[in-house]
């Protein structure tokens, strides 16, 4: 079962955070924008995996559940290398806060798969 209002609560938060990332980034801008509408999209189709919109078709959720895995692995590669690819710092709080986008990550998608799609 979806897990909806977690889900599309995370989902509308990563959209904000990276449209302030763009801000904040302004080299990281093309970035941050494209990755907030993914999550805008990703929490659209959300909605339609919990009833409150039109399903979204199984191509779309292949993408999605893309860019979930794409986006777990650039939070492990921050956690791992942050300095190293730019981040200022690579504090604990840093640490921590990749840790829990990764948990996020993984539990997006397990609630899309556990709906059936992108089978």
């Amino acid at each position: 079962m979806a897990d909806c209002g977690w889900g599309e609560a995370t989902l509308a938060q990563d959209s904000s955070l990276d449209l302030q990332g763009a801000v904040n980034y302004p080299q990281w801008n093309a970035y941050y924008h494209r990755s907030s509408g993914w999550w805008l999209t990703a929490g659209r189709q959300l909605q339609g995996l919990c009833g409150a919109a039109p399903e979204p078709k199984a191509a779309a959720c292949f993408t999605t559940i893309g860019h979930f895995e794409t986006a777990y692995v650039n939070h492990a590669n921050a956690a791992q290398n942050g300095a190293a690819n730019g981040v200022p710092d690579n504090t604990a709080s840093d640490q921590a806060w990749n840790q829990q986008w990764m948990s996020n990550y993984t539990r997006l998608e397990r609630s899309f798969k556990a709906t059936g799609c992108g089978r």
